[in-house]
């Protein structure tokens, strides 16, 4: 019987983060996992829909260049920190 490497999820909590969202994202592309691991992004979005700025484009460009990894994509809340990453 052989042992698969269970799935990596990463949980982002975005509150007004465009400024460093491509970078985070591009970071989380780059990582190596051992052979057979996958990851998964959830991210939950607390940014009032009234403020919000590019985040959707910047995501939709990281979706389309890395299908399948971003498995969860909400509205926050907008409670807070914590709210915002118990929502995932």
């Amino acid at each position: 019987m052989t042992r698969q490497s269970p799935t990596l999820w990463v949980l982002m909590g975005l509150y007004k983060g465009e400024a460093h969202l491509g970078a985070q994202l591009d970071s989380l592309a780059a990582q190596r996992l051992p052979k057979g691991a996958g990851w998964a992004l959830a991210l939950s979005d607390d940014t009032p829909e009234a403020e919000a700025g590019p985040g959707q484009a910047i995501l939709a460009a990281f979706d389309a260049a890395h299908p399948g990894h971003l498995r969860i994509h909400q509205r926050g809340p907008g409670q807070g920190f914590t709210a915002n990453y118990l929502s995932l």
